[in-house]
């Protein structure tokens, strides 16, 4: 993906958003947002176009929300 970064290339159903430096996510805590900030746009580059928008089930915040999901369905 080179070029624009666009929203809508992303595919994690917690995405929230994005900025040129951070990406945003759903929260662990109900109604609540996640901000990932990086050192510079190349790190976060990496990290939308791995996680956000190919393989976010290999996100840690992907993982950690669907294990919260998981456990609040079997109580």
């Amino acid at each position: 993906m080179e070029g624009k970064l666009n929203a809508g290339d992303a595919k994690c159903p917690f995405f929230c958003a994005h900025t040129s430096g951070a990406v945003i996510c759903e929260g662990l805590i109900p109604d609540s947002h996640a901000c990932m900030t990086f050192s510079g746009r190349q790190e976060k580059r990496i990290q939308y176009e791995a996680f956000c928008c190919m393989r976010y089930e290999n996100c840690e915040q992907y993982r950690a929300l669907t294990e919260r999901y998981r456990q609040e369905a079997e109580a």
